[in-house]
């Protein structure tokens, strides 16, 4: 009994003993593992699009060099995904923008060299040399990234992009192969890549040629892209140039329409590119201001808040005559001069006939003056009171008001009096300045900065420095 407990009681030590050490052991290399993580963890390694997800996350909280390092690795991993590229590039285009120049250099041959690595990786990815192309334009090295596009065209033969930029480049000052542009971009379109820069890019090269024809079929296909793309700016720069080429053949109506089509679009913006102004010298040169087929906006109730130009003459006539506006200057010669140049370009708006009869009634001219006033009631039966009423403080009579159809007229006469006689007055060309002769530019081209001036006698006054009234 005795010796039988004693074996039992031997029994549970040695069972104890085994169980603790079991424990210990576990402990311990639970204890080691969690010491010592690096070591027996795998690195997690992640995905091109979990590499891009993360550079686009990186790119909306201006982290630009995280986002530019991620979008690298991801292209090291992928580098046929274009979409890569593109927003690549978007990046380094926004870590630019406020750089220094120096800075800026700087950054960009990093950059060069860095995708001199990946390309080492991956020679035979073309669009790798595609955007190293345009680290090199970024510093104008324009040779070096033709040579780098040529590289992707040989390794790409159907990649449009890569004609496009590469005409692109061949059109800079610093390489300026137009012949080999035009190669490229026809290349480009005939790939189907077609956007508005690539047809206006050709119809220049087309323009300067004088291939007119041609020039206007592209400045066609571009409209037709600018308009789908709802680009109004784009709309007026096609608009211009084309009827610039319609003007040259002498397709005049053509052109006119293309001008009023763009003041249609954006007043502002026609105004900047001399719309009011070329379409006016068109008008003038076709009778257009007579026939209403090719000028109806041109109508008396709306000419006078349609064209600038016609504003400018008004206004400026007006600052001479009462010495107000920048200049400060009051010259009654300017002021008649500036108002009969916007009677000759609109007759049958009254407002400038109204301006000029003060300014000669200013300079003397009292008989002229009072004529203008008379032109002014005949166009618009509205000013009759204040020509009535102007008259009349002219002459020194008294004013009262008539009752007939609200009309307002000297008290001591209760019929207009007659007209007086026509007197001629001559008024200096505001053109020419009274010299009869203006100096036209002839460019060598169109577009081209090369021109020679002629003199050429006066559109205004035909030569004699002067215009009767």
């Amino acid at each position: 009994m005795s010796l039988t407990l004693s074996n039992n009681i031997n029994c549970m030590k040695k069972r104890y003993f085994i169980q603790t050490c079991f424990i210990f052991i576990i402990l311990f290399f639970n204890i080691v593992s969690f010491a010592q993580p690096n070591k027996t963890t795998p690195a997690v390694k992640t995905t091109w699009q979990e590499d891009f997800a993360n550079a686009q996350t990186a790119f909306q909280n201006y982290e630009f060099d995280k986002a530019i390092t991620l979008f690298k690795k991801a292209i090291n991993a992928k580098p046929d995904e274009r979409n890569l590229y593109n927003r690549l590039i978007l990046t380094y285009q926004y870590k630019l923008r406020n750089a220094k120049e120096d800075e800026g250099i700087k950054f960009v041959e990093t950059e060069i060299q860095s995708f001199g690595k990946l390309i080492t990786n991956h020679s035979k990815a073309p669009l790798l040399y595609s955007t190293r192309s345009v680290l090199y334009t970024m510093i104008a090295k324009h040779q070096l990234a033709i040579n780098d596009l040529t590289k992707a065209i040989t390794l790409n033969s159907n990649d449009s992009v890569f004609y496009y930029k590469r005409g692109k480049l061949y059109l800079t000052p610093s390489i300026n192969k137009t012949d080999s542009a035009f190669i490229d971009l026809s290349k480009a379109i005939v790939l189907n890549f077609k956007t508005t820069d690539v047809f206006i890019s050709r119809a220049k090269i087309y323009d300067e040629r004088k291939d007119y024809a041609n020039a206007i079929n592209d400045y066609t296909d571009a409209l037709k892209i600018s308009i789908t793309d709802k680009n109004d700016y784009n709309q007026i720069q096609i608009l211009v140039m084309r009827a610039a080429c319609y003007e040259t053949i002498n397709k005049c109506a053509l052109a006119i329409a293309d001008y009023s089509k763009a003041i249609e679009i954006n007043a502002d913006w026609a105004k900047a590119a001399n719309c009011y102004t070329k379409r006016a010298i068109l008008l003038e040169k076709t009778g257009g201001f007579e026939t209403a087929s090719i000028a109806s906006d041109y109508s008396v109730k709306t000419l006078s808040g349609t064209s600038q130009q016609y504003r400018i003459l008004l206004d400026d006539g007006y600052n001479y005559t009462y010495g107000y506006g920048s200049k400060k200057e009051m010259n009654l010669k300017k002021a008649i001069a500036c108002l009969s140049e916007a009677i000759r370009l609109y007759p049958n708006v009254p407002d400038a006939y109204l301006n000029r009869a003060r300014a000669y009634k200013k300079d003397g001219a009292l008989i002229t003056a009072k004529r203008d006033m008379e032109k002014v009631k005949l166009l618009d039966a509205s000013y009759t009171g204040l020509v009535d009423r102007t008259i009349a403080e002219w002459e020194g009579k008294p004013y009262t008001t008539q009752s007939n159809g609200g009309g307002q007229s000297p008290s001591t006469s209760k019929t207009p009096p007659p007209l007086p006689p026509k007197v001629t007055t001559k008024v200096a060309c505001a053109f020419c300045a009274g010299t009869g002769t203006i100096l036209k530019r002839v460019y060598a081209a169109y577009n081209s900065s090369s021109y020679k001036e002629v003199p050429v006698d006066c559109p205004s006054c035909d030569g004699k420095g002067y215009r009767e009234y």
